[in-house]
Order: structure tokens, then C-alpha cells, then sequence
């Protein structure tokens, strides 16, 4: 009490000082020894847990909430050099059931988890070894394992990848192209993405004005973006300039027609001339 009638006569910045140090004191009574548990590290509002602690585990990490309504976490076992999947038991998942998908040379970073329409987690990631973008599709909701797909294999591609599930509940893919220093994209065909559709290249920021791409299988199709320059433009009976982009279509016969083709471009320019929609 004395302490505290002091205090009142102490300049505001020594209070400070004093109130810090008694907060400090409040919190020195915790167990700092070696041997106390900080596996749970309980705080107020949530807990620290720690879900996998074999050794270097725990990078390039991204989570989703599974069907079941409990969290998946993809992750880079950095050690072992395996991607692996926690699957949580509860909802404050503290504990996990821990699978390794995928294992075959260094595999597993930049990975992005998302559950699909089929209630089943679907996983893109980097194949360091070939320098390919891969998917992993979930066999159950724990995702115990997994179906495993290469889905693009031209030159050093994958890294930095981000999964979505589309409006036509197909999973949605862009990742870094570090061969030729593009962004590109990735369509799924299916569900289970056993195969991507249509690839998005960019050789603008390169001084390219147009790109007219070349097709790998399974891939049906590939939309090339040009740089952006200002070139003269008509609307509205007057002639000004404008920021104007060159988009391409290459796409296999066997699938798709010059009309698909004229078809979706138009889409792709009117979406693009008003962002404001998308």
C-alpha cells in the first residue's frame, strides 16, 4: 500500500518504469527450467503446440478446414525432405496424425492446401529435384495419403504456388515459372486435377509484344500476355492513346476449335477492360 501511495508522487515516466517492472516480476514465477513442457504453451486467448517436432519440420506450411470441420496442414519436412500432411483430432488440434505423401527425392515446399468439391484435401507443391509443379489429391478426409500428379514440367516451374477451388469447383493454381521469370497458371480438368487444362505465360515484363506458347500434355491450351504499351485507339469516334495488351490462344485441335478459341479470348478481353466486374 505504501508502495502504491508513493507512486502518486513520482513523475509519470517513473511510474512507467515501475509498473513495467512489477508486471515483469508478475510473470517470473513460470517454470523456465530444461526439463518443463513446452509442447503446450498456454496463453491467454489461445494455445502453442507444438505438432511435429521430429527434428527440421515445419516450413513452406499452409492450412485448410477439412470436411470434418478439423484443420489439414501441409508442410515441408525439411529433414527428411517429404511432404507431409497433419491432420488434426481436434479442433484445437492438439494432436495430429502426421502422413508423409510424398517422399520421392526433394519434394514438398511452397506447398497450398485447399479442400476440394469432393470434400477431400487437394495440395500443390515444388519438386526441387526435376524443378516441376505437382499436385497431391487426398484419398480421405485425414488424408493418410494421396494421389500424386505432375502437372507442368517445362524447364524450373512450381515454386511459390497458390491453390483455390473456382466457381466451377476445379482447383485454380498459379505458381512462378523461374525459367523464363513468369507467373503462370494452372486450370484442373477434374476435381482430383489429374490433369490442367489451360496454362497462363507472360513475356511482357521480358519487352515481348506478343507470346504464342507451345502446348504440353496433358494441356489442352496456353494464353500468352504480351507487354503493356500505349498505341492509338479508337472509341467513341475519337482516336487517343491507350494501354494496350496482346493476348494469345495456342490450344490442341484434337480438343478445341478456332471458335472456343476466338470465343474465350473475348471473354478474357472484356473481364480485362472492366477489372472493376471481376
Amino acid at each position: 500500500m505504501k508502495a502504491l501511495q508513493a507512486m502518486k508522487v513520482l513523475p509519470s515516466w517513473w511510474r512507467i518504469v515501475l509498473a513495467s517492472g512489477l508486471a515483469t516480476c508478475a510473470v517470473l514465477p513460470l517454470d523456465l527450467s530444461a526439463g518443463a513442457d513446452d509442447t503446450a504453451l498456454e496463453r491467454l486467448g489461445f494455445a502453442l503446440i507444438t505438432r511435429d517436432g521430429s527434428r527440421d519440420a515445419g516450413l513452406y506450411t499452409a492450412v485448410a478446414i477439412g470436411a470434418d470441420g478439423l484443420g489439414l496442414i501441409s508442410y515441408y519436412d525439411a529433414t527428411n525432405r517429404d511432404l507431409k500432411v497433419a491432420h488434426c483430432s481436434n479442433q484445437m488440434c492438439t494432436s495430429a496424425t502426421i502422413s508423409s505423401l510424398d517422399r520421392v527425392g526433394d519434394v514438398g515446399r511452397y506447398t497450398s492446401i485447399a479442400l476440394g468439391s469432393d470434400d477431400r484435401g487437394i495440395i500443390s507443391y515444388y519438386d526441387a529435384t526435376n524443378g516441376d509443379l505437382r499436385v497431391a489429391h487426398c484419398v480421405d478426409s485425414a488424408c493418410t495419403s494421396a494421389t500424386l500428379k505432375t502437372l507442368d514440367h517445362a524447364g524450373n516451374v512450381g515454386q511459390y504456388s497458390s491453390l483455390t477451388i473456382g466457381v466451377d469447383k476445379l482447383p485454380l493454381i498459379t505458381y512462378y515459372d523461374v525459367t523464363n521469370g513468369d507467373l503462370k497458371s494452372a486450370h484442373c480438368s477434374d476435381v482430383a486435377c489429374e490433369a490442367a487444362t489451360i496454362t497462363v505465360t507472360n513475356l511482357g515484363e521480358r519487352g515481348a509484344s506478343a507470346v504464342f506458347g507451345v502446348i504440353i500434355p496433358p494441356q489442352v491450351a496456353i494464353v500468352g500476355f504480351g507487354r503493356i504499351s500505349e498505341r492509338p485507339w479508337a472509341a467513341g469516334g475519337m482516336v487517343g492513346a491507350r494501354p494496350v495488351v496482346t493476348a494469345s490462344l495456342s490450344a490442341d485441335h484434337r480438343v478445341s476449335h478456332g471458335h472456343s478459341g476466338a470465343r474465350f479470348l473475348s471473354i478474357v478481353a472484356r473481364s480485362l477492360s472492366k477489372p472493376e466486374e471481376l
